[in-house]
């Protein structure tokens, strides 16, 4: 039975009619808008913004250092860009007293070109650390624009030691002058995805028996 059947049974005059039908409206109006923000606020619940960290100084760390971006990234656990200051050239130097740059969280790292900044792990035969370790909790991480060098350890990996099931990218990076007992320039450890796009990989691999070894770890090269 329609509104306006009931209206006409119930001997209501047309102006009761057009109230009745307003107020239906209206209702209906009200209902929509309801929704409509509800809808809203799901989806703003469900974004997340990524952050982006920029890296202004070649200290090895303090305010603006690549190590205090890699901390804050690190603490995330989301996939965070580091960026690097357009007027920013020439080589990070990583120090004993802190040693290699630690990677626990996805993250992509944007240098300005491997000719144009460096990172130098400066490892002696004393005091012996890579450039960067990733672990296996970083999932998938990227590095493009960078120089990688001065790494010098005794397990593998002298510059880069991915600990990661998953994926590491290199573009337009440049890993040499790193020494390891496996994987003088990088080591995959769990058998992860190591990806070259226009990026040259080279190292001293003091354990020459493993050279197949580290070669098949370099899966794809593009």
């Amino acid at each position: 039975m329609t509104l306006n059947t009931i209206l006409d049974r119930l001997g209501l005059p047309s102006n009761a009619r057009r109230s009745a039908f307003g107020q239906r409206v209206k209702l209906r109006q009200q209902k929509r808008k309801h929704n409509r923000r509800r809808a809203i606020l799901e989806n703003l619940e469900d974004r997340r913004v990524l952050a982006t960290y920029m890296v202004t100084s070649l200290a090895d760390s303090g305010v603006g250092s690549l190590r205090a971006a890699l901390q804050s990234a690190n603490a995330t656990g989301d996939t965070d860009a580091i960026v690097f200051d357009g007027a920013l050239a020439g080589t990070i130097n990583l120090g004993v007293a802190n040693g290699t740059l630690p990677v626990s969280s996805p993250v992509s790292i944007q240098g300005p070109g491997a000719s144009i900044l460096t990172i130098d792990a400066n490892a002696t035969p004393s005091d012996k650390f890579r450039v960067f370790d990733i672990f296996d909790t970083a999932n998938n991480v990227s590095i493009s624009g960078l120089t990688l060098t001065g790494g010098w350890v005794d397990d593998g990996g002298g510059g880069i030691l991915f600990r990661s099931a998953d994926t590491l990218t290199l573009v337009d990076t440049v890993v040499t002058g790193n020494q390891a007992a496996n994987g003088g320039g990088i080591y995959s450890e769990y058998e992860g995805s190591v990806v070259l796009q226009s990026s040259t990989v080279s190292g001293i691999q003091l354990n020459q028996q493993r050279v197949v070894e580290f070669i098949l770890l370099m899966v794809t090269s593009v």
